[in-house]
């Protein structure tokens, strides 16, 4: 009786100990997942799915988490509430899921090495953790692929259910609307489906290919209906029109993945294994395979992604634990076949060994390869600060101000302001304009100041979105890296249009620009130095004099300043 409700235990216990330990964890939202909430609660509030009232875009990426965050705030639950208790809910059901496939299809104990390393892998280690509590569809994407996964297993092992097919094909549909790349899916699902098991093949691939074409057809025409629009705006902001030259961004995405998880690299060492030794593995064995390679091609095609911990691979981390889990239980038992005297309570020793030092390996790796792990904390506190300054800037405007920047998430949920995206993600006309997306960081790659300064004319432009301990010249403000906003500032319309001005909030210095018709550029004016506020940057921008070092003048006018170390040339 346990046994049947292993996984009912697994995701009640593990879902209250990590609601329990949110409150240490170092992870929080990163400034993606305010999109989403500010979706879902303009929705919830009768706005409709817009990001600026009246403004019909696509902005988001996942459908199911925005519906469901409407859903869950018209019950008055505050949406970064309920998006965190769905992340740790779906986290937890994803290893009480990987475990009722274990017990269900694997034909090895859950308890033995690898079956238990993919359990606490899944569990633990921070890619699956930190985005279960980044306010993203991570953990609800992965939950939804295994039981996909399962339904489609159950289907085929008896043969004869259409019924299964069906709720498999459901499955599929909701992957799609969770995360768009993961419509590839459908195929190797499908084909899985279609010669799993010679009998029932024929009802069960109609059965999936019928429920899944009518309800993603649906979906597409209600889209078209709705947007106006086939593709969702940001697949025209991030993917449109690039093709294979993002691929090696991708390839470098997977690689750090790659490194991040450690146990891949056994994988491929099992799979030239299972070669050599020919082993034969069962029909839902290989759907797993087709469905992470389909998968990982798929992102690495569109460059992967800029966030930190490989986030589009997270939800294959457990079907890859499933090959690498039974594909070594059928090489395990080809190597005894073949070598009687090797004794197989060594193997097992040996296999929790490996497995330990692999898990503790891969969650150092993980945190500290190129700082992902630090990297992310960074992001979650930054978007916080961020979220802070909205409401600073709600609190000074008003609410009819218009807001351009980059960053949109946080501060536009947490201002309620309008607000002009510089890279198109809510907006049709940026997201179509011709650019190089290879020459950006994935998903930021368009832009069109021009549009943005004579069309949507922003009352207040965000380049630096941070708060200094110390008050800035505008030039040093002005050091932007990304290629939309040194467009931007070297625009002649920004220049004309648009003066420098300070604030002094409560943690700090807030540099920013605001059109000259708006606020009066005599106020919170931007000039510097600061009477009384001690800076050590200088106010006359540095200029490189001679190859020996970089020279240049202060607000003195001392020919022999010398540029503080850490800031750079502009």
């Amino acid at each position: 009786m346990f046994g049947k409700l292993a996984p009912w235990i697994v995701l009640f216990v593990l879902a209250g100990v990590l609601i329990g330990l949110n409150g240490i964890s170092p992870f929080y939202f990163i400034d993606d997942a305010y999109i989403s909430f500010r979706y879902a609660e303009n929705l919830a509030e009768g706005h409709g799915l817009v990001f600026n009232p009246g403004e019909r875009v696509e902005g988001y990426s996942t459908t199911t988490l925005v519906l469901l965050l409407a859903l869950i705030h018209l019950f008055g639950v505050k949406i970064p509430i309920g998006a965190l208790f769905v992340g740790l809910f779906f986290h937890a059901a994803t290893v009480a899921m990987l475990l009722a496939f274990l017990r269900r299809f694997l034909t090895d104990k859950w308890y033995r090495p690898l079956p238990l390393f993919a359990l606490l892998f899944t569990a633990l280690h921070p890619t699956g953790v930190a985005y279960a509590e980044s306010g993203m569809e991570t953990s609800l994407a992965s939950f939804l692929l295994l039981l996909t996964l399962y339904l489609a297993g159950a289907a085929v092992e008896k043969g004869r259910s259409a019924g299964l097919a069906a709720a498999a094909a459901v499955g599929t549909f909701l992957l799609a609307l969770t995360r768009p790349e993961m419509l590839a899916l459908a195929a190797p699902i499908g084909l899985y489906l279609l010669l799993g098991n010679k009998e029932g093949r024929w009802p069960r691939a109609i059965a999936f290919g019928a429920v899944f074409a009518v309800a993603y057809g649906s979906f597409l025409l209600w889209r078209h209906w709705y947007f106006g629009d086939w593709q969702p705006n940001t697949y025209y902001a991030k993917a449109a029109g690039v093709g294979w030259r993002m691929m090696p961004a991708g390839l470098r995405y997977f690689a750090v993945y790659l490194i991040g998880a450690l146990f891949p690299f056994a994988l491929l060492a099992l799979l030239a294994l299972q070669g050599l030794l020919r082993t034969r593995m069962p029909g839902w064995w290989w759907c797993l395979l087709g469905v992470a390679v389909v998968q990982i091609g798929s992102v690495i095609w569109v460059g992967g992604d800029h966030f930190p911990l490989s986030r589009f691979f997270v939800p294959i981390t457990p079907v890859l634990l499933l090959v690498l889990a039974q594909g070594w239980r059928e090489a395990r038992q080809a190597l005894n076949r073949r070598f009687a005297t090797m004794a197989q309570t060594s193997l097992i020793v040996a296999g929790y060994l490996s497995c330990g030092a692999l898990l503790l390996a891969s969650l150092a790796t993980a945190m500290f390869y190129h700082n992902d792990g630090i990297t992310f904390i960074r992001e979650g506190r930054m978007a916080l600060s961020w979220c802070d300054l909205g409401k600073n800037l709600a609190r000074l405007y008003p609410p009819d101000t218009t807001v351009g920047l980059i960053p949109i998430g946080a501060i536009g949920y947490c201002s309620k302001l309008p607000i002009v995206d510089f890279v198109g993600l809510t907006d049709r006309e940026i997201a179509r304009t011709p650019t190089d997306l290879t020459k950006s960081m994935p998903g930021h790659g368009r832009y069109n100041n021009r549009y943005v300064l004579k069309t949507k004319k922003p009352k207040l432009i965000l380049v630096q979105i941070r708060q200094f301990s110390m008050p800035l010249p505008e030039w040093a403000i002005r050091k932007a890296t990304h290629l939309a906003t040194v467009d931007l500032l070297r625009n002649k319309f920004f220049n004309a249009d648009y003066a420098f001005h300070r604030l002094v909030l409560p943690n700090g210095y807030f540099h920013y620009w605001s059109r000259r018709d708006f606020e009066d550029p005599s106020v919170n004016p931007g000039t510097y130095p600061v009477e009384g506020a001690h800076c050590p940057v200088p106010a006359v921008e540095p200029v490189r004099i001679n190859a020996a070092g970089v020279m240049g003048a202060d607000a003195a006018g001392n020919k022999d300043f010398k540029v503080p170390k850490g800031w750079e040339v502009w």
